[in-house]
Formats: structure tokens, sequence, C-alpha cells
């Protein structure tokens, strides 16, 4: 198997701090482990071929030249996998790589997560999810223990399909006290299903571990918020002024998992034209049915 470490390590020279301590972290540790596993895989490999080989020999069902293609390609295929395996963790380590803030500790990356990291990811070889990989691996450097061993195991799960329907719900979270929440208020709402989002999507999404849904309900309550609270909608806010202090916002019907949540910080999140003001008029409608009513709702600068 050629050295494909030393190769790419040469072709990362001149990258930042943070970036190079990424490299050092990653190829240091993939170096003890793969290589003990890459040898017991080729002796498990080598037993097959050896075993395979006395077993037809025994039965004289195939000539020599046949036995030993046999063999080589038993071989062939060992080496074919893991080369394959090594491209794909170290595309991802390529992916990450700009994405580190100036702020990231790769080298506090805890040892077993990253063991269970490139476990987990060794086959992905589709770009768009190797760029998911990509960014969960530079969130965990810019903060240890962001994402749980839970969410690396249910995003090895991921198809390119469970991916998108994810990155449609991420296109209406807001952040509202730092926590980022998706706003779904009524998926039946034909601004819900004109922007792609159906009952099957949330309920998928729900089923595979991403989000709790419960499409029956409708009036849910985020409590405790002072006169006036700030929801941020990607580059948007929308200041909302209650007429009484310990007011509550309807939170809709959808809320992250903890692993939704962890995902939620990477997902790409396109803008849903016009999103703000729907929520605008929405609160605006419904307020007569709140215990907060509101006095002024508008987007601010």
């Amino acid at each position: 198997m050629p050295d494909l470490n030393i190769v790419k390590i040469e072709n990362m020279l001149g990258l930042s701090e943070p970036a190079k301590a990424m490299v050092k972290k990653c190829f240091g540790l993939l170096g003890l482990w793969i290589e003990p596993n890459m040898i017991k895989r080729k002796a498990d490999a080598l037993k097959y071929a050896a075993e395979t080989q006395n077993q037809i020999a025994i039965s004289n069902t195939k000539t020599q030249i046949e036995i030993e293609e046999l063999c080589q390609r038993t071989r062939n295929r060992f080496e074919n996998e893991e080369i394959r395996k090594q491209i794909n963790m170290e595309n991802i380590i390529e992916k990450a790589l700009p994405l580190l803030s100036e702020n990231s500790t790769p080298e506090n990356i805890d040892n077993d997560w990253l063991f269970n990291f490139f476990d987990k990811c060794k086959l992905i070889s589709n770009e768009e999810m190797q760029m998911l990989w990509a960014k969960i691996l530079a969130g965990e450097a810019d903060k240890s223990g962001a994402f749980s061993k839970r969410t690396i195991n249910i995003v090895q799960t991921l198809s390119k399909k469970d991916a998108e329907y994810f990155t449609k719900i991420c296109s209406f979270v807001c952040k509202i006290y730092n926590e980022l929440r998706p706003i779904i208020l009524d998926h039946e709402d034909e601004f819900y299903k004109k922007n792609g989002l159906n009952f099957d999507i949330l309920k998928h999404l729900e089923d595979i571990g991403l989000l709790n849904f419960d499409s029956n309900t409708l009036g849910m309550t985020l409590d405790g918020f002072p006169k006036i609270i700030t929801i941020c909608y990607l580059n948007e806010k929308i200041k909302i002024e209650f007429k009484n202090d310990n007011a509550n916002l309807e939170r809709g019907q959808v809320l992250f998992t903890e692993t939704g949540k962890e995902l939620s910080q990477v997902c790409k999140k396109e803008p849903i034209d016009g999103f703000s003001n729907y929520l605008i008029t929405y609160f605006k409608t419904n307020e007569l049915n709140s215990s907060s009513p509101i006095k002024n709702i508008s987007i601010v600068d």
C-alpha cells in the first residue's frame, strides 16, 4: 500500500497553526490505529486465502494456477479496500482544515472520540456527505465535546436524502436566547408546504432520531420571557415587545433531539424567502389566543 500520509502532509505545508495541529493529531493517531488494524485484517485475509488454497487443493477441483490467482485476488481486494478507506478519511481531514477557526484546538480532541469518528466515516465517499463529516470534525476541534458518540453513530446511518431533509428543516431555524430552534408552527400551513416541508419528511426525521414531531400539537409555548425579546433568523432580527413580563411564545410542533441540536450547528442553512414576515403575521394573528399579548413586533436592523 502506498504511503498516502506522507504525500498528504507534504502538500499541507504552509497551513495555519490549527490546521497543522489537525494534521498532526489525525495522522499521528491514524498511524497508530490503522496499522495494527490493517496488519490484523491482512493476516485474516492471508489466512483465508491459505485455508481456501488447502481446501481447493484437497478437492482437486482447480489447477494450481487458479489457486494462486484466487489468493492474489484476495490480497488485491484487501489492499483496494484499505486504500479506499484511507482516501475517504484523508479527504474528510482535508475538507475540515479550511473550516477551523483561529481558536481551534485539534490537539484536545479526545482520542477515543477520534477513533470512533474515523471508524464510522471511513466508508463515506460521497462529496457532500464527506463535507458534513468534515464540519463535525472541525466543530469538535473548535469545541471539544460538541458532538457526542451517539450523534456520530447516527450520522453514519444517514443517507444523502436524509441530510437533504434535515438541511431543509434547518432553513427554518431561529436563534432564541442563544438556542437554535426549528420554528414549524403548523406543518399543514401552505407556507411550509410550498417551501418543501410535509408530514412525511418530519415523521421520517423523527424516526431516524433527529427531531421530535407532534403533528397534533398547536399552541405549545416557551415561557418566562421578558417584555422584549429578539428572534434571530439568519441575518434578520425580529423584535417582539410584549405587554407583560414573564411572557410566552408559541414554539411550534417540532423540537430537535440532542443529536439534532448538535447537527444543526454544522448544517447549511438556506434562507427561506419571506419567513420572517410569515412569523410576524402568524404571531400577530394568534396573539388573541395567547396569555401574552404582543404590543409591537417588527424586523429591526
